[in-house]
């Protein structure tokens, strides 16, 4: 609903949006206190709080679980029994690490003053690894490492090939729209 409301407040007029991440958030929690008046306004802002840090609540979590479970996966368990460190308190490690790396990451592109560049990046990122994730995902699932009786049917299996067809297309155009 943000994204359309959005869309349909910023598209056709000459509402150019600042590049600085304060200013940007400002702007769009002043953009839907002008549609909803001013009594809106520390509702909107809460809530543009609210989704913001909800999201990166959300993140850091998934990531600290996958990184945890990941160098559980890679390095045997005879590995961690000799290391001080178990697997438990691994988690709040990477949750740390990950807090650390994004603080640096947003403090770095916020002072060249222009914070899309790292939107772009991050979004050139993410058109480029969803078909290769997409096809890890449906190398994992084929019979040579799950059972037969939980592999996807064969319609699945052309719905996968036809997403994966989907991603590496889109993500083909993406590049060429960018030049």
């Amino acid at each position: 609903c943000f994204v359309t409301l959005g869309a349909f407040l910023l598209y056709g007029t000459d509402k150019i949006m600042p590049k600085q991440t304060h200013l940007f958030a400002g702007e769009i929690v002043g953009l839907y206190t002008e549609v909803f008046g001013s009594w809106s306004y520390l509702i909107i802002a809460s809530c543009t709080f609210s989704i913001m840090f909800g999201t990166c609540i959300a993140v850091f979590d998934g990531y600290g679980r996958a990184l945890k479970r990941s160098t559980e996966l890679l390095f045997s368990q005879k590995q961690f029994n000799n290391n001080t460190t178990s697997t438990t308190n691994r988690y709040p490690i990477f949750i740390a690490i990950l807090i650390l790396g994004t603080f640096l990451l947003i403090w770095a592109f916020e002072g060249t003053g222009d914070f899309g560049i790292l939107v772009n990046i991050a979004t050139i990122i993410s058109f480029l690894i969803a078909p290769v994730i997409a096809i890890f995902n449906f190398i994992l699932v084929q019979k040579k490492y799950i059972d037969e009786s939980a592999t996807p049917p064969l319609w699945m299996n052309i719905l996968s090939y036809l997403g994966i067809l989907f991603l590496t297309g889109f993500s083909i155009y993406y590049l060429v729209s960018l030049f």
